[in-house]
């Protein structure tokens, strides 16, 4: 009975530091994305490129519906 009791205590306080080390998506990390935006092997100056954190699916063409947007230099970077 004992190790079902300390068994089941272990179950619940990692659930509990799992439920509260997780952080939802956003800025402040310390990932990097490059890339160049081009069609076909033309790259686009000054494309606009938008971010949506955790998106699993198209968001749709609304810009509004992005968290982030940023905007390529002259040559496309």
């Amino acid at each position: 009975m004992k190790t079902k009791s300390i068994f089941s205590t272990l179950i619940i306080l990692s659930v509990m530091f799992l439920s509260i080390s997780c952080k939802k998506e956003g800025t402040g990390g310390k990932a990097t994305i490059t890339g160049i935006a081009r069609h076909h092997s033309t790259p686009i100056a000054n494309a606009v490129i938008y971010i949506k954190y955790g998106a699993t699916e198209f968001p749709g063409p609304d810009p509004s519906s992005y968290d982030l947007s940023v905007t390529a230099d002259a040559n496309g970077k």
